[in-house]
């Protein structure tokens, strides 16, 4: 029987053998969380309280179990718990162990849920709703009654996971200081990290809290999969695509293997992978552990290292899976957007990016509710430590003027690309991407308000940038035709003749110093 630590599978094997206790001659119990464990607790159950065999005093192990062995061969229909079988080491012994056993039941309780054909893998479950809510009912005759004690046990339940040794560890900490379940819930919010440590062994009959059952787990993985833990931590409880374990940068991709250090965190029973979809979840209080054994350097940098993840899998996803691909990110954004006061400007424009691009990729123009306050408070951050005319500012005001200006919000459209404007000129970006797309989409808005003039000379500025690109990169960059036809567009709209629109195109080109494109030219305009 594998699961997460603290899902409650020694408390369910126990239950079992109590249960059925008359169905055995024997009920046994050792822990195994090494081969040295394992064999030294078997090897034990020789003495006077357990077996009382003869060779209990002899003082060599290898006795002391091969007595054991002929006991278990010659007593069948014993019933033999093999608990915290929780490392690779130890799972191995016990598969070792298994064929030197025989005549009765063997039941292994184990974090590992990896196991050979030998071993009928039960993997165990959270408490449904119901049940654990009950428990909590049940588990806290000391609280202070309250009204709305069912709903806010509840509510408990929701915020522990439904875990059963959280439920356990917060109902004896509420049974012991006379709390109601709203005033644990308080205090969870404020102090959930010594909520999650705090251990009573005699109250609990369990020897670690959920916190130490966690860390004695991440202290075993490879450093790769410590990392992916540490990035999951920072994502939302729902859901998570496989998908995005192969959003990796190709001259990463060799040095850090997402794929295999998600089966490592499975083997561990650390995530959870859907048996039909490609997908997985990590429990809430799995990610709150993970976060909190950071400190606040390491938090802030995974944070940016989560964004920037989630930024590169979104602009890289194949034109026909945008629908599919965007959908499932949405909550892990989301929940993004709450570590707005840690990033750094990169990690925020990503972000933004994301934000703005999202519904467009998907065929919508729209500005939700929770994209506008996201683009304001980031400004509002980027002011706090860069100043308010920080160049910084550029792109998420270009990007945040675009969204408006697909809302058809004109005014506040203008007045934010105005600003990303001055903020270009000042901070030297005129000959970037920033301005090329600022100009477009100022260009866009004076032709949607009948403003030809304004239009050209936004175009002209655009097309001015790109061809500073242009004699950067030794190439066209895109968009470089494009806005010479639209650019030939308002010229003629403006009264210009073909071959006096392709003159002045042919002197922009020329002041740059790139070849101009007259051919080019010529067609568009015919």
């Amino acid at each position: 029987m594998h699961g997460l630590g603290g899902i409650g599978k020694t408390r369910a094997a126990i239950e079992y053998a109590l249960k059925h206790e008359k169905e055995y001659s024997a009920l046994l119990f050792v822990t195994a969380n090494s081969p040295e464990e394992l064999a030294s607790n078997l090897a034990a159950l020789v003495g006077p309280l357990v077996l009382d065999l003869p060779q209990q005093n002899n003082g060599q192990e290898e006795v002391r179990l091969a007595a054991v062995l002929r006991w278990l061969k010659d007593h069948p229909r014993w019933f033999l718990l093999i608990d915290n079988v929780d490392t690779e080491a130890a799972a191995t012994a016990v598969e070792e162990m298994l064929a030197r056993l025989s005549g009765g039941h063997v039941l292994i309780t184990s974090r590992v849920g990896t196991w050979s054909h030998q071993v009928d893998a039960l993997e165990l479950d959270l408490l449904a709703p119901g049940s654990a809510v009950e428990y909590l009912l049940e588990a806290t005759p000391g609280r202070r009654r309250t009204a709305t004690d069912r709903e806010d046990a509840a509510k408990l339940s929701k915020t522990l996971g439904h875990l059963s040794l959280a439920l356990a560890q917060a109902a004896a900490y509420i049974d012991r200081r006379r709390l109601t379940f709203a005033a644990y819930l308080e205090a969870w919010e404020s102090a959930r990290r010594k909520l999650l440590e705090t251990h009573d062994p005699r109250q609990l009959a369990y020897p670690f809290s959920v916190a130490a059952t966690w860390l004695t787990t991440f202290e075993q993985l490879s450093e790769s999969a410590r990392d992916l833990l540490g990035l999951l931590a920072f994502l939302s409880i729902e859901p998570i695509p496989e998908s995005l374990c192969d959003a990796v940068p190709e001259d990463v991709r060799d040095e850090f293997d997402l794929f295999a250090a998600l089966a490592e965190l499975g083997r561990y029973s650390l995530v959870s992978r859907d048996r039909d979809r490609p997908e997985f979840t990590v429990h809430r209080l799995v990610q709150a552990v993970a976060r909190d054994s950071l400190n606040e350097d390491e938090q802030r940098l995974t944070i940016n290292t989560v964004v920037n993840w989630l930024s590169w899998a979104v602009r890289h996803l194949n034109p026909g899976d945008i629908w599919s691909g965007i959908e499932p990110l949405q909550p892990h954004l989301k929940v993004a957007f709450a570590h707005l006061e840690r990033l750094e400007p990169g990690a925020m424009e990503g972000l933004a990016w994301v934000t703005s691009n999202s519904g467009k990729l998907r065929g919508e123009k729209v500005l939700d509710r929770q994209t506008e306050p996201m683009f304001r408070q980031a400004l509002a951050i980027l002011a706090k430590h860069y100043g308010s005319d920080s160049a910084l500012a550029a792109p998420l005001l270009e990007k945040f003027g675009e969204l408006l200006l697909n809302a058809n919000r004109l005014d506040e459209a203008e007045a934010i690309l105005r600003r990303a404007l001055e903020i270009s000129e000042r901070g030297g970006l005129m000959g970037s991407f920033v301005a090329v797309d600022v100009n477009r989409n100022l260009a866009n808005l004076f032709l949607a308000a009948g403003r030809i003039d304004e239009a050209e000379t936004a175009l002209k500025r655009s097309l001015q940038a790109l061809l500073t690109l242009a004699v950067r990169g030794g190439g066209r960059p895109v968009g470089l035709m494009t806005t010479v036809h639209d650019y030939v567009a308002v010229l003629e709209n403006r009264g210009k003749s073909p071959s006096e629109s392709c003159a002045i195109i042919d002197a922009l080109f020329r002041e740059a110093g790139v070849e101009p494109p007259r051919r080019d030219c010529q067609e568009d305009s015919a």
